[in-house]
């Protein structure tokens, strides 16, 4: 186990109940973990490489070490569930690890999130995916081959099949993202089971044009869905 990132979630999810800890929850401060900087030197640390009044410099934490802070944390909701029974489920099965490829990773900050939702929101559907997509971290991709008999709305549970890696994985749902699943299934047609559908029968709902222009609507350059 990572010891060193333990402090880091005692200090961020500390005050927490742990019934109250959600994967969205945890997906918030992972994004937040990934966005802050930390400097690896200290002018007042012994043998510091700094002279008196030097500044260290600032580094952002890279995916993999992101995803081993994940994995601590994810030890401890195991130990939670599996030996002292304090939990039912653990919530990091519901939290995507972070890419080790190439490329900048881009996050939502908060204000950006209430802008897109508030122009998701004029699009029921866009907007159930959208919540869904950003309170669980699943990709749009595998929610829209979700279908209802893998969704169970009493507990939240939700089992993607079609996922990245070909192995299913549970998600769970809770607060708004559930409301506004069960809000959406009140819509759900007889004749094709898939959450997410189009306007036709046998269609899947595109949604990327409503998406592109509820990011531009909302000053979103980059497209957390796409």
């Amino acid at each position: 186990m990572h010891r060193s990132t333990l402090p880091w979630w005692r200090e961020k999810l500390g005050r927490f109940k742990l019934c109250d800890i959600t994967p969205a929850l945890i997906a918030q401060y992972r994004d937040k973990l990934a966005a802050e900087t930390y400097r690896r030197a200290r002018p007042s640390a012994k043998r510091s490489p700094l002279k008196a009044g030097e500044q260290a410099r600032e580094f952002k934490r890279k995916p993999n070490t992101i995803n081993n802070y994940l994995v601590s944390l994810g030890r401890i909701f195991s130990v939670a569930r599996r030996e002292w029974h304090w939990i039912t489920h653990n919530p990091m099965e519901g939290v995507a690890k972070l890419s080790a490829g190439p490329g900048r990773v881009r996050y939502l900050s908060e204000d950006e999130r209430q802008r897109l939702l508030t122009e998701t929101a004029k699009d029921p559907q866009l907007h159930a995916l959208a919540v869904l997509a950003l309170s669980t971290a699943a990709r749009a991709g595998e929610l829209m081959g979700l279908t209802w008999r893998d969704v169970d709305l009493k507990d939240g549970r939700v089992l993607l099949r079609k996922t990245k890696n070909a192995q299913p994985r549970v998600i769970w749902v809770h607060c708004e993202a559930l409301r506004l699943l069960k809000e959406h299934g009140k819509m759900r047609r007889l004749d094709d089971d898939h959450v997410f559908l189009g306007a036709t029968s046998g269609t899947r709902y595109d949604y990327h044009t409503p998406f592109k222009a509820a990011c531009a609507a909302a000053g979103v350059i980059r497209l957390p869905l796409s």
